[in-house]
């Protein structure tokens, strides 16, 4: 059984593939709306994935539109396939976010440190043996 986020994905990219043949035969949304009986709208939501479809909604589609409906239905591995790319990116760009956010406040300390310790205060005034150590 599919998750939700694996449905929504599986939606919306039925939904894409329905649009794209759409307006590759310049079928407007309105005419395709009559055809199935369903509002301009409802058309729009079912590309975009907010709405979901009924089988026998996606067999007259298909038919209208002349495709066969396999062709309509994504498989099931590269929903879950993109899904899980897209999770990994947005982890990697959370990642690097933290980083940045680490990164500032290092800047900070440096920043305030300059601002609030003595000028006079440097390697020389630290003992040989914690220099070494890092101290």
């Amino acid at each position: 059984m599919l998750k939700a986020a694996e449905q929504n994905e599986f939606y919306s990219k039925l939904g894409k593939k329905i649009r794209a043949i759409r307006v590759e035969q310049k079928i407007k949304q309105e005419t395709l709306a009559t055809h199935v009986g369903f509002t301009r709208i409802s058309i729009s939501n079912i590309e975009t994935g907010r709405q979901k479809i009924q089988l026998h909604t996606l067999i007259e589609l298909a038919d209208y539109l002349k495709t066969p409906i396999q062709e309509l239905i994504p498989s099931i591995e590269l929903v879950k396939s993109e899904l899980s790319s897209r999770i990994e990116k947005k982890i990697s760009n959370t990642e690097v976010s933290k980083n940045s956010q680490a990164m500032e406040k290092i800047k900070d300390f440096i920043l305030y440190s300059s601002n609030n310790f003595p000028a006079d205060v440097s390697r020389k005034s630290i003992p040989a043996k914690n220099r070494a150590k890092g101290k």
